[in-house]
């Protein structure tokens, strides 16, 4: 782990200066990335800036690519905040806005490279030695920024910033760790957040349990996941009944023999991954203050990557700033999102699009599955398959391609953001992330050619630049 406190202690005097700067705007422009840990890390700072009464333009997109920090930089704008991106881009930024406009960069991805400017801000983990893909996510890292900002507590959202490291997986095997930790110890010492040990499976308290484990995609289950029929047989298999008398059951009103017997068969079935059920049984966070379906932050993170995913940021920073009228609108969403993710994988099983290598296993998606969901689908493939290989993701994305890739073996010494990057940059596109899971944008029609330079990469024949 790295230093903490000389991280605190930074972020303590950069929200200071921060804080003056803001104080003399007539209006923010905020930019965030457009996924869960994106949506929290904004809605945090949305909230600041109401608090402070700064009147402010908000929006998300899916990567912070050259395009979009130049046609930031025509708004004219005197005062940016990037939240959730905005560290792997910091030379762009530097050239494109930094001669006539105030940066605040609030990340926790992996650095590309330091700059020193009087118009910028740059609050980063990895600047003192600290991991921000398993130690704090965007939203911790805004939260923290937050609160030094406004120079108070703000117990009502520190909420945001666990939901946003649950919803980047960073959740180890021990748990939380490092800066998350202390966030969620604090959130629970105060009992704003709940934490049991269950299924974490979408739907486990609001759904029939059959159609709870239909629309399961994380995990997702061969032959249960997207089939009703499969998965009434799949319980009726192992003895589990789907109804209490006249009503239907939950997962949440399951004994403690028939959990075991779920997640043993869930498990079994996972193409017998049986060594790692901790994505089936674990540690379950709830908001016992919030009365409604999503009080449960592993499936509040669902319905938040199903609103910005689909274009719907707004409805999804709504539920964050709790604006209860806004659940109805995003479950709609979640039933499209998890169909479309639910065909994503019924195609991958199919195999007529997946290369697999001594390394790596390639899912060449084309138009097949969109590029907004092909991150949501690789993670799910690498939690789902037993293997340790690389999983990768290549979608099209209009003019240009999206790669995903997720490293299933974490004790491996393999940066995916350092290598990712390098073979983008090298065919003329764009990569960034973390050190496990990365992605990139790359020209249309260089699939290939990013296939065996990455190969080459990780077979040792090429270096990276």
């Amino acid at each position: 782990m790295g230093d903490e406190t000389g991280f605190l202690d930074y972020l303590k005097i950069q929200s200071e200066k921060a804080r003056d700067w803001i104080l003399h705007e007539n209006k923010v422009r905020l930019l965030t990335h457009n996924d869960a840990d994106g949506v929290c890390s904004s809605a945090v700072i949305v909230s600041a800036l109401k608090e402070l009464d700064i009147p402010f333009h908000v929006s998300s997109v899916k990567q912070l690519k050259k395009s979009v920090i130049k046609e930031l930089a025509s708004e004219k704008n005197s005062l940016v905040i990037f939240t959730d991106f905005g560290s792997g881009q910091i030379e762009n930024i530097e050239f494109e806005l930094l001669n006539s406009t105030k940066v605040i960069v609030l990340d926790h991805h992996e650095l590309k490279k330091e700059v020193n400017s009087e118009n910028l801000i740059h609050i980063n983990p990895h600047i003192f030695g600290i991991d921000g893909g398993v130690e704090i996510s965007g939203a911790g890292v805004s939260y923290l920024f937050a609160q030094n900002l406004l120079g108070k507590k703000l117990e009502h959202l520190g909420y945001l910033a666990v939901l946003g490291a649950i919803a980047d997986n960073q959740e180890t095997d021990k748990g939380f760790i490092s800066l998350n930790r202390q966030i969620l110890e604090n959130e629970i010492l105060y009992k704003r957040i709940n934490k049991t040990n269950d299924l974490k499976i979408y739907g486990r308290k609001s759904r029939e349990i059959h159609k709870a484990l239909e629309y399961c995609t994380y995990p997702y289950i061969p032959g249960v996941s997207g089939n009703q029929a499969g998965a009434i047989q799949f319980l009726a298999d192992i003895g589990i009944d789907i109804k209490n008398g006249a009503k239907f059951k939950t997962i949440s009103d399951l004994n403690e023999d028939e959990k075991e017997k779920l997640v043993t068969a869930i498990v079994l079935k996972r193409m017998g991954n049986s060594e790692a059920p901790s994505d089936v049984l674990g540690s379950v966070y709830e908001l016992p203050k919030m009365e409604s379906s999503i009080s449960d932050l592993n499936e509040f993170s669902t319905v938040l990557n199903a609103c910005s995913k689909t274009g719907n940021y707004p409805t999804a920073v709504s539920l964050c700033l709790n604006t209860e009228n806004s659940i109805k609108d995003a479950m709609d969403v979640v039933v499209q999102y998890k169909k479309e993710i639910l065909n994503a994988l019924r195609f991958y099983e199919s195999g007529q699009s997946v290369k697999e290598t001594d390394k790596c296993i390639y899912l060449i998606a084309g138009s097949k599955i969109s590029d907004t969901i092909i991150n949501t689908v690789s993670s799910i493939i690498s939690k789902s398959r037993a293997t340790k290989k690389i999983i990768v993701g290549i979608a099209d994305a209009g003019e240009d391609i999206k790669i995903s890739a997720r490293n299933t073996d974490e004790s491996q010494e393999i940066n995916l953001k350092n290598l990712i990057s390098s073979v983008a940059n090298k065919i003329g596109g764009e990569g960034g992330g973390h050190k496990n899971a990365a992605g990139a944008f790359i020209p249309a029609g260089k699939e290939q050619d990013f296939i065996k330079m990455f190969e080459d990469m990780l077979n040792g024949n090429c270096k990276e630049s």
